[in-house]
């Protein structure tokens, strides 16, 4: 991890939704209901957040890859806990059992939406927070949670689902005066919340041109200021259909 980029938040709302859902699991009456459920479409901060947690409270980050297997996901997680993995699935599960019986750990698991196919790999991971009854984050697309009620062994363990979403005025307001050291007047802010669609993701690469432009000269911004700068560069967005909507409002 990249210990400067993920150190620092903002005090946007999607962060207020992930402390919450902490303080749910952290304060469940069943200690089987050890999960977390972040859902939210791309680019609204979910992973940048994720990494801030684990880097902040020393805990494992998983991202799970496409066509990830048990083995893999479990090896994974194990080397996040500085441990050598098993050869096995069930010594990786032993193993982990272990390691987490002597110092227990939350986890996050980041693009959760790779391991739904099957449930292989949910099932086993519900496995070792069932047998350490740790908290466990699952990060991942709008549609996690509705495909995670396929497998009520794991949705029935669920605390709390935050289900994250796009930047209003106010929280972009927050992020480029934080990002940038500036604020913005009502025409650049209009053009900021359509162009970055509300999205943390194209919020920050947009902070970065603010804070360019702006040189600790400039208290405030305006439209005319960013006439001829482009704010959001095309490579920043997701791949070809995956763009949702504007953020409504900021048209």
């Amino acid at each position: 991890m990249t210990q400067g980029r993920y150190s620092k938040l903002v005090d946007v709302a999607n962060v207020r939704i992930f402390k919450d859902a902490i303080r749910a699991v952290e304060g469940r009456s069943a200690p089987e209901a050890a999960f977390i459920v972040v859902a939210g479409e791309w680019g609204l901060g979910k992973t940048h957040l994720g990494l801030n947690y684990a880097l902040t409270h020393e805990v494992p980050f998983v991202r799970l890859q496409s066509a990830c297997t048990p083995h893999w996901v479990l090896s994974d997680w194990a080397r996040e806990l500085g441990a050598p993995p098993a050869r096995s699935c069930e010594g990786l599960y032993e193993q982990l059992i272990g390691i987490l019986a002597k110092n227990p750990r939350p986890v996050i698991f980041d693009e959760v939406e790779h391991a739904l196919a099957s449930g292989k790999v949910v099932d086993q991971i519900r496995g070792v927070v069932d047998a350490t009854e740790i908290p466990c984050v699952l990060m991942g697309r709008e549609f996690i949670a509705h495909k995670l009620k396929r497998h009520p062994a794991v949705w029935s363990r669920v605390s709390k689902v935050a289900k994250f979403k796009r930047m209003a005025a106010d929280d972009m307001a927050k992020l480029i005066a934080d990002r940038a050291g500036v604020g913005v007047d009502a025409a650049l802010m209009e053009r900021l919340l359509r162009e970055t669609e509300g999205r943390m993701r194209l919020a920050l690469g947009a902070a970065d041109e603010l804070k360019r432009v702006a040189r600790g000269q400039k208290n405030t911004l305006t439209a005319a200021d960013l006439a001829n700068r482009q704010l959001v560069k095309a490579e920043a967005f997701a791949a070809p259909g995956q763009n949702a909507a504007p953020l409504a409002g900021a048209a």
